[in-house]
């Protein structure tokens, strides 16, 4: 089972997006008409368009259309409707943090001051950032934020954000590894909360207290479980990209913002897989 295969294929996917001719010509014109302004004016300038953005509530309003309608925003969401149920908002931003568009109207129009924002521009060297962000209200669904830097040399001239519905491939997966021999598979955060797991909707529950323990030690030996029905046996396996050790990558989030709730605070991702004991011992007999 390669989640971390499925997540790079998607990284490769956004990457590829964001050197495309169309976003750089957007990003260049908007960071052109930036640049030209004095830092504090700039400053000024991107906080009222983002008061304005956020007094709006029309989709329509010409304002809004200016980055939702713009060729650029036209283009990502050709890319969007590709893939049918893959993505949710893919948006693109300048080098300040302004947006320069966007497949539907966001809650605000200045993204520089934000974590995931941040964790890819890295001080100006430039991260994979991974923004687990649980459930995103603007798609009704468990959603991962992928956000790569686009680069122009060695300069970060714009962010590009895709908001993936990452649980289908992955959820897709899991099942097809589960069998009566290997057992069950559940995705979880290294914080307890269980992300897959069939039958259930994502973050509904968490393991139980042992499993937790083990999460939050980072022990990954195997080890045996017994609850009220059953003795298991119990594997772990972190997923490397998620830990934030990898060179190159990042991966976090925020609790809860305007937008999204049970966003991730630190936590990496684990696959664990539960065997039954009487299984287990059904072989050997």
């Amino acid at each position: 089972m390669n989640i971390e295969q499925v997540l790079l294929e998607k990284v490769k996917t956004t990457q590829t997006l964001s050197i495309t001719p169309i976003l750089k010509a957007a990003l260049e014109a908007s960071n052109r008409s930036y640049s030209q302004l004095s830092e504090s004016r700039r400053n000024e300038e991107i906080y009222l368009q983002n008061e304005k953005w956020k007094a709006i509530n029309d989709e329509n309003d010409a304002f809004i259309l200016e980055f939702t309608d713009n060729e650029a925003a036209l283009f990502l969401k050709e890319q969007q409707n590709n893939i049918e149920g893959e993505y949710g908002e893919i948006f693109l931003t300048n080098k300040y943090g302004a947006l320069v568009a966007s497949t539907a109207k966001l809650t605000t129009f200045a993204h520089g001051h934000k974590y995931w924002w941040q964790g890819a521009f890295n001080n100006g060297e430039g991260a994979v950032f991974f923004d687990d962000r649980g459930y995103d209200d603007s798609v009704g669904g468990y959603v991962l934020g992928l956000v790569v830097p686009v680069k122009e040399g060695d300069e970060i001239i714009g962010i590009l954000k895709v908001n993936l519905n990452i649980l289908g491939a992955i959820n897709q997966i899991i099942l097809n590894s589960q069998q009566e021999h290997t057992g069950n598979f559940t995705l979880v955060r290294s914080g307890g909360e269980i992300i897959f797991e069939e039958g259930f909707e994502p973050l509904e529950n968490r393991v139980p207290d042992m499993v937790s323990e083990k999460l939050q030690l980072g022990d990954d030996q195997s080890f045996l479980f017994e609850d009220s029905e059953n003795e298991w046996l119990i594997g772990m396996s972190e997923i490397g990209i998620t830990s934030g050790i990898m060179d190159g990558f990042d991966f976090g989030g925020t609790f809860e913002s305007i937008d999204h709730k049970k966003g991730n605070t630190g936590e990496s991702w684990y696959v664990i897989n539960y065997r039954s004991m009487e299984n287990i011992l059904s072989y050997l007999k």
